[in-house]
């Protein structure tokens, strides 16, 4: 099975690699900290780890975002773990606002997003071309090539399946652990937001709609049995020691941005 799993990932890995120098995108290294500053900060609770001690990952990646602003460049951080970085009004944890402050960093520097939509929203949208009148033809069903629902079904709702969600998207207590949608149907209110060209042949779409999701989950088996709620369904009881799968059915607001090359239908791309 690991040999299966090398076979698969480095093929990817270098797809991506190319990818992201395409878009000269820098990959950071690992940041300079020391294993006992991080012993320190989990043994203290501090954030970004959790309550158990939890969250190695996320501390190296605060690392990275401590060291990039160092250099006299603003800095956007985008994640939706928000319990690991951010009070409950969204705000930057005072723990790490601490830290900053002990690193004399200026707090301005830091510009914090929870979702990345928004991002685009103020960031990248401004600086691309509207197309308006393809947007009317696409909303209207009289462009051939790019068709909604067809986009929604088969691009959009597959890479919703691959990300895993945050509690707060889906209304779900914190107990629903690491849920991700394992399919959807009844989509509605499709609505085409925006359309704007990336280059000659490529343009961005922004579309909104809802559907009625079957959420998958973890839950620790003490809570899942005593659990009342009648529109979970039990898909592995002995997932682990620890806890069980199950799922559960909600509705869903989705959007989502999809780069589409116009050229023509055999070089259509999709992101």
């Amino acid at each position: 099975m690991h040999e299966w799993i090398a076979k698969q990932v480095f093929p990817y890995r270098q797809e991506l690699m190319v990818k992201l120098g395409v878009q000269e995108v820098e990959v950071l290294s690992y940041p300079n900290v020391s294993h006992e500053s991080l012993v320190r900060k989990a043994t203290q609770r501090k954030k970004p780890f959790s309550e158990k001690g939890e969250g190695y990952r996320d501390a190296l990646i605060w690392g990275n975002v401590k060291e990039a602003l160092l250099d006299d460049d603003p800095i956007y951080f985008i994640t939706n773990d928000e319990s690991d970085f951010y009070n409950k009004d969204g705000s930057l944890h005072s723990d790490l606002v601490d830290e900053l402050k002990e690193k004399d960093i200026c707090l301005n520097k830091l510009h914090i997003y929870n979702d990345l939509s928004k991002f685009n929203d103020d960031h990248v949208k401004p600086s691309l071309d509207e197309l308006n009148d393809l947007k009317e033809r696409i909303s209207s069903g009289g462009h051939d090539e790019i068709v909604l629902d067809f986009l929604i079904e088969k691009v959009i709702i597959p890479k919703i399946s691959e990300q895993q969600l945050s509690n707060r998207q889906i209304g779900l207590d914190d107990c629903f652990e690491e849920p991700s949608v394992i399919s959807g149907g009844n989509i509605g209110n499709v609505n085409l937001l925006d359309v704007r060209r990336l280059s000659e042949n490529e343009v961005v779409l922004w579309i909104c709609f809802d559907m009625d999701a079957t959420v998958g989950f973890f839950m620790v088996k003490g809570m899942w049995y005593a659990l009342d709620s009648i529109n979970t369904d039990l898909i592995s009881p002995d997932w682990n020691e620890r806890v069980v799968f199950a799922s559960i059915n909600v509705p869903l607001d989705c959007s989502a941005y999809i780069s589409v090359n116009t050229d023509n239908e055999r070089r259509r791309r999709w992101k």
